[in-house]
Formats: structure tokens, C-alpha cells, sequence
């Protein structure tokens, strides 16, 4: 089904076809459909990609193409999704699927920088804090053609007001 959804995307009424798989019980197909939408400009795909990201139920490799997507997109629009990925991966009950989506989630909107990368900044202070301070501790390019974002640094990636050598 995944191949057959590939080779329609590109037909007339292959873009609700690939829209539509969004919503399909196979995560393999949701996977694919995403696939497909990274590389396509479409201005009706962020709010099917904000609601995957926002299912704290999807698997990790559907949440992760979905980041990709958002990567990809560079919509504001996706921002408030992105950061409750980060927050489901920053507690301390967290699944590894969940933190290993969270990272994904922190570095994409980091590179969105604004309000999203605020926001993604805020999220990820929490018992997770460690797993993120890489990531917090380094400017991300900006993603489209965004300005660079403002170098920072975390509070928690220095030790009595020492920039860390991570």
C-alpha cells in the first residue's frame, strides 16, 4: 500500500489520497504519507502533521517522520506542537521513544527560533534537562530563510556562570 500511495501522490486527487493516509491504522502508512509531504509544498499539511505530533500515542518512528516534516515546512504554525513532543520527552516517566523525539523535536525548534524556540527552551527544563543540554548549549542554524537565531546559553550548561565545554 505504501508503494501504490507513492505512485498516486503525484496524480490529481493523489494529495487528499496522501492526506487521507495520514489517518490510517497502519503506522507504516502514516510513515509514508509523511514521507511524502516533506517534499511537497502544501499550505493544508500542517494541522494533519500538528495532530500527529501531538498524539502521545503515535509510535516514535511516526512522530519522528512528522518532525521531519516540520523541519522541513518551517511553520510557526507547527511550533506549539513541537513543544509538547518536548514536553512528553522531558519527564522523568518518559518512554526512550518519547525522549529520542523530544531531542528531535528541541532541535527543530531551536532552529525555528522566536517564540517556538522560547517556548521549546522552557519545555525542556525538567528531570530530562541532561539529555537536552547539548542541543540547549549550541545555536542550531535557523531552518527556511530565517535569520540566525540569537546565541544563548542555558542556565543549566554552565556551572557557576561557566559556559560548559559539552
Amino acid at each position: 500500500r505504501a508503494y501504490a500511495l507513492s505512485e498516486i501522490a503525484d496524480a490529481p486527487d493523489g494529495r487528499a489520497v496522501v492526506l487521507e493516509a495520514l489517518r490510517d491504522p497502519a503506522s507504516a502508512m502514516r510513515a509514508s504519507a509523511l514521507d511524502l509531504l516533506r517534499s511537497r509544498s502544501a499550505p493544508d499539511v500542517d494541522a494533519p502533521v500538528a495532530v500527529i505530533l501531538e498524539d502521545a500515542l503515535e509510535w516514535p518512528h511516526v512522530t519522528a517522520r512528522a518532525i521531519e516534516v516540520a523541519e522541513a515546512r518551517c511553520s510557526d504554525a507547527l511550533g506549539p506542537a513541537l513543544v509538547r513532543v518536548i514536553e512528553r520527552g522531558a519527564r522523568s516517566e518518559a518512554s526512550p521513544g518519547h525522549l529520542e523525539t523530544a531531542q528531535l523535536a528541541l532541535r527543530v525548534a531551536l532552529r525555528m527560533g522566536g517564540s517556538t524556540a522560547a517556548a521549546a527552551r522552557a519545555a525542556a527544563e525538567g528531570p530530562a534537562l541532561p539529555a537536552f543540554e547539548v542541543l540547549l548549549s549550541h545555536a542550531q542554524p535557523p531552518c527556511g530563510g530565517r535569520a540566525a537565531p540569537e546565541a544563548t546559553t542555558s542556565p543549566a550548561a554552565t556551572h557557576a556562570g561557566v559556559p560548559s565545554a559539552l
